[in-house]
């Protein structure tokens, strides 16, 4: 079978060659290195090709030492079981880290009687142990034809919004690649994907809306039945140690002269429950059990960097001590508005380049001692007219003071206008300094223009955090354990990168300057593509399936499609 030009054009070891199987599965081009010639008379040397020393995955060369080696170990969880003999097989690296999440139940079988023709009944003793059947690999097609699966491959696919999301996260999966097997990751980088593309699709649409864009391109043989996803989230939820290993990867490419941040969101989460256990004097909040993620990510950048997931209720605490000795957090900045610098003192001492900045309240005590109202300069940089003050305090700490001049007009009116018919000349003076302004405390000395941008982006990340739910991608009420939740959270925390790198990119082209995020998304959507067209669009092919001149131009802005001069 010919192999493609793009395919045989990614970079790789000289004297080798690229021989396509033909399957749908992620080993479909393999790497084979030319292990000797042989000489015949009158002709030219024949090459002999030897054994397979890599992949083409993604069109990037993957050896094949660095696709993780699968061992299966046994372990059990009874007390997880529906059964005391059920037993939960999983695959797992050499080195003690799970690569695939496999579940079989054994159970013991009753020994079978055979009659045979000669009617002289034979009875089988039964093994003193079960016979173990190696499971087939992720990556390949099951060879039995009773289980084999056929797709039919559609001739057209939505091509503009999955390929957006793909031009945003290459990074990501060579990441991901590191650490999970390709099967892993193609199934991880296709929920996140789809997600981004249509963020209330549950696991009982992946599957569907993957066949109907080139997501299924991109990243083949993903398995997305309910119980894959199910099994590959609890694999993900349980094993740490591999998602602190992607988050490494997200802290070394995050630039030393770049702010962290540390923030929060809380997700709410309603558990219908109908037994004993839902029993309560106050039955109206024994089911609620939110989801709570604290997250660092890059004020420079807007995007995160790495989060953790917590559940239960969170009234009043925030659990930022497990989260930073967790993270091995050092150098970042807490913004919070219950994060309280005495409770953490021991621990801010401990690591001198960790620092808070807390809002107080305008009106603080502190605020009038130190004069923080005369405003000394503007702000440069920032859309909006902001004067602001900075000033040290006695006790070492810093306090900003800042003045929105439009919110402080817009008060000052609001307040003239419930006021009028029984004003008051000296409460209206001293709330006239006050209209427009916030202030904040901190243990370092900043620049204002950060604090200020740390506080007033604070709901951006928190919208692309609140926009992916683990309620709604697993089922509300489906009686999903922790491990589901946390994978769940991670494949969503991978969904809220990518939407912070397309807004981002969106914004360079200046795209949303004429639309929302979620029409560019809708319209992208409608960009069909035949499947067999060339893999780099150009705007004149004909790979295109009724292209609307605007989705074009949207298309040509983000660089997903050549224009005509550039074929």
């Amino acid at each position: 079978m010919a192999v493609p030009t793009e395919i045989r054009e990614v970079p790789r070891p000289k004297n080798t060659i690229v021989e396509d199987s033909g399957a749908k599965s992620l080993r479909r081009y393999s790497v084979r290195e030319r292990s000797s010639s042989k000489y015949i008379p009158g002709h030219n040397p024949q090459p002999h090709n030897g054994k397979v020393i890599g992949y083409i995955i993604d069109n990037k060369y993957v050896p094949r030492d660095e696709v993780p080696t699968e061992i299966e170990t046994t372990m059990d969880i009874s007390k997880a079981s529906t059964s005391k003999t059920d037993t939960l097989k999983i695959k797992t690296s050499k080195i003690d880290t799970p690569k695939i999440l496999k579940t079989e139940i054994s159970k013991t079988e009753t020994p079978k009687t055979e009659t045979l023709k000669t009617e002289t009944p034979k009875t089988e003793t039964p093994k003193a142990e079960t016979t173990k059947t190696e499971p087939p690999k992720t990556d390949d097609i099951p060879k039995s034809s009773s289980t084999k699966k056929y797709v039919v491959e559609p001739p057209m696919l939505s091509y503009g919004a999955s390929a957006l999301v793909k031009s945003v996260t290459e990074d990501i999966f060579d990441d991901l690649l590191t650490i999970y097997s390709p099967a892993e990751v193609f199934a991880i980088m296709t929920m996140a994907t789809l997600k981004v593309i249509k963020p209330e699709i549950t696991t009982k649409k992946m599957e569907s809306e993957y066949h109907t864009t080139f997501v299924c391109k991109d990243y083949p043989g993903a398995a997305l039945s309910p119980n894959s996803i199910t099994k590959l989230l609890q694999k993900i939820g349980m094993y740490e140690d591999m998602r602190k290993q992607f988050y490494q990867h997200r802290k070394n490419a995050t630039n030393a002269d770049h702010h962290v941040i540390i923030d929060y969101t809380i997700k709410p989460n309603y558990r219908t429950r109908h037994d004993l256990f839902s029993y309560s004097l106050k039955p109206q909040d024994i089911n609620k059990r939110d989801s709570l993620v604290i997250y660092a990510y890059d004020l420079e950048l807007m995007e995160p960097i790495y989060d953790m997931g917590f559940y239960g209720k969170f009234d009043d605490h925030i659990p930022y001590d497990a989260f930073i000795r967790t993270n091995d957090v050092h150098d970042a900045f807490i913004i919070s508005d219950n994060f309280s610098p005495n409770e953490y003192q021991a621990t801010l001492d401990q690591r001198p380049n960790l620092h808070f900045l807390i809002p107080i309240k305008n009106d603080d005590q502190r605020i009038f001692k130190n004069n923080m109202l005369d405003f000394g300069g503007v702000l440069n940089g920032v859309k909006e007219i902001i004067t602001y003050t900075k000033k040290q305090i006695p006790s070492g700490r810093y306090l900003y003071m800042f003045r929105n001049i439009k919110k402080s007009h817009d008060e000052e009116s609001a307040y003239l206008k419930k006021n009028k018919n029984h004003f008051d000349a000296k409460d209206y003076e001293k709330q006239l300094k006050l209209f427009g302004t916030f202030a904040f405390e901190s243990n370092a000395d900043l620049d204002p223009k950060i604090v200020y941008l740390a506080h007033t982006n604070r709901w951006y990340l928190e919208m692309a955090f609140q926009a992916y739910n683990e309620n709604e991608f697993l089922g509300k009420a489906n009686g999903q354990g922790d491990f589901e939740s946390i994978g769940a959270e991670f494949i969503n925390f991978i969904s809220t990168i990518a939407t912070c790198r397309i807004i981002r990119k969106a914004e360079e082209t200046k795209l949303l300057n004429k639309m929302t995020y979620g029409e560019l998304i809708f319209d992208l959507f409608s960009a069909w593509r035949k499947t067999d067209a060339p893999s780099q669009p150009s705007s004149d092919d004909d790979g295109w399936v009724y292209l609307p001149s605007y989705v074009l131009d949207e298309l040509q802005a983000l660089g997903l499609s050549k224009p005509e001069s550039q074929k």
